[in-house]
């Protein structure tokens, strides 16, 4: 088995003195007085790589992600322990980096790929293919000074993809491009996992890293948390911080108006939902239910091109902000083997008997593309749903159980949990 990237006991530490004139302090001192404190960003960290393999990063801000990609890249040195990499690196991390500002695009392009290694002919024989896929127009001729944060990456991610890197290094950027933009790089990316590849991937977006990445590392306070497969590890990193937030995550909430934010709808409308409605056994929409009542989520769609396997889903969220229950039907291995261009119809994702307990819930729907890298149409807690109940349990929704009493003399009494107790005005159900 062939590793392009080791990693042995690294550790980085950085030197943080309150004020510059301590560093001179320090020297007249001639060591014998330390005048700054010590920042471990990474300590102890052991990995390795394989040839043609996608693995990510994921973590809290701070946690050191950035500073173990600058390692791999050779932009900076580790304080301690060893970490090799084989073959040429192309890095897309800090906006702007490696740019400079007072000259164009296309003088940007030329020296950036000189300074990957590569000649002046082969620089001519790429630079149309660059800025082609940036899709900066006019602009590449332009001061990059004048660049927004999307062009930055647009210029960025053109020219770290098409100078034929034998492994890619991409740090969080691509979030600040728009999602057609986002839609062509991650096609690019894959594009470039076929040819056998390398990927290395930061990301806070988990369902980015776990349609990417083979294997991900949790990376917290500096330390090695877990490594394994992308979802294991993103499904345990996502627990723990549900715990962390007092299990509230994600989710927009409305402002003070009652209106909810633009920035629930995302995608880039490959497909989209046109309409969603919440009906009863009886296919009757409403917007109430009872406890244990079948509730139907029907999602309307429509295709704009042809879309193979599309991935559709609804989670459900409690409106404090808890994660009820989401799933989809690439999860369920239940999507559609296409969805032909100009097709329309609707899907209903059917809970026959919806366990959920009393409150107010929101509902999320999507269409993603297969891998969940990104949406074609996501409707993120969008729509309002109540459930009654009068029971007096209390949680999220109801687990069936039963209670086992056990004596020290022998005797077992066994007790099933009723459904529906006697105090309940439907307790005649079974």
């Amino acid at each position: 088995m062939e590793y392009v990237i080791e990693a042995k006991n690294v550790g980085k530490r950085y030197d943080i003195y309150p004020h510059p004139f301590d560093r001179v302090k320090e020297l007249l001192f001639f060591g014998r007085k330390r005048f700054h404190t010590e920042l471990w960003a990474l300590k102890d960290i052991s990995f390795n790589v394989r040839r043609g393999e996608a693995f990510g990063f994921i973590g809290s801000n701070g946690a050191g992600k950035s500073t173990l990609l600058k390692l791999i890249s050779g932009i900076s040195k580790p304080t301690e322990g060893t970490i090799s990499v084989k073959g040429r690196v192309s890095a897309l991390m800090e906006l702007g980096a490696g740019f400079h500002h007072e000259f164009t695009g296309r003088d940007n392009i030329y020296m950036n790929c000189s300074i990957l290694g590569m000649t002046k002919e082969e620089i001519e024989e790429k630079i149309d293919k660059i800025i082609e896929f940036s899709e900066l127009g006019d602009f590449i001729d332009r001061p990059i000074k004048i660049y927004s944060t999307g062009m930055f990456m647009r210029l960025g991610f053109s020219v770290a993809i098409n100078t034929d890197p034998e492994i890619l290094l991409i740090d969080e950027i691509l979030a600040v491009g728009d999602e057609y933009f986002q839609s062509k790089c991650y096609k690019k990316i894959k594009e470039f996992r076929e040819q056998g590849k390398t990927v290395i991937f930061v990301s806070h977006s988990i369902n980015t890293v776990r349609g990417l990445c083979d294997r991900v590392m949790w990376l917290d306070n500096g330390k090695m948390r877990e490594i394994g497969d992308s979802v294991r590890v993103t499904e345990d990193y996502l627990n723990f911080q549900r715990a962390r937030i007092g299990r509230k995550l994600g989710g927009v909430v409305q402002d003070k108006s009652g209106e909810i934010p633009k920035i629930t709808r995302q995608g880039t409308r490959e497909a989209e939902i046109t309409k969603v409605e919440f009906l009863d056994e009886r296919e009757v929409p409403k917007e109430e239910f009872e406890f244990n009542e079948t509730l139907i989520v029907r999602i309307y769609f429509k295709a704009h091109e042809d879309i193979e396997t599309p991935n559709m889903g609804v989670s459900i969220w409690r409106n404090d902000g808890v994660l009820c229950y989401g799933s989809s039907s690439a999860k369920d291995e239940t999507s559609l083997d296409v969805l032909k261009s100009g097709e329309e119809g609707y899907l209903d994702v059917i809970f026959p008997e919806c366990p959920l307990m009393a409150g107010e819930y929101e509902v999320s729907v999507a269409i993603y593309c297969p891998k969940d890298l990104h949406p074609y149409d996501f409707h993120n807690r969008l729509y309002k749903l109540k459930v009654k109940s009068g029971r007096r349990d209390e949680g999220v929704c109801y687990i069936p159980h039963k209670y086992k009493y056990v004596f020290k003399n022998g005797k077992i009494i066994e007790k099933e949990a009723k459904k529906f107790p006697s105090y309940l005005p439907n307790s005649s159900k079974k």
